[in-house]
């Protein structure tokens, strides 16, 4: 792996700690959590103006783990999904 993508990487895992953190009270699938989501998305879509697409990637993980079926649920990958809520 380059230098360059591991740095990628390490970046976006922090950020997506830190994104995790600040939902921690937050319900999973909630309005708040979508919204909160979405926007960080948007954020990261901006990087595909100078060609770096990292928008699929964040939130990744970030609901795994919680409790009440929240993102520890197999297939829900930690991520949002149209049909939970």
């Amino acid at each position: 792996m380059s230098a360059c993508i591991k740095w990628a990487k390490e970046r976006l895992d922090e950020f997506n700690g830190t994104l995790g953190k600040q939902l921690g009270s937050v319900r999973w699938g909630s309005e708040t959590w979508v919204d909160c989501v979405e926007r960080a998305k948007g954020f990261a879509g901006g990087l595909g103006e100078v060609g770096v697409d990292f928008e699929g990637l964040v939130g990744v993980g970030i609901g795994e783990g919680r409790g009440g079926g929240e993102g520890g649920e197999e297939g829900g990958g930690g991520v949002l999904s149209e049909e939970r809520g």
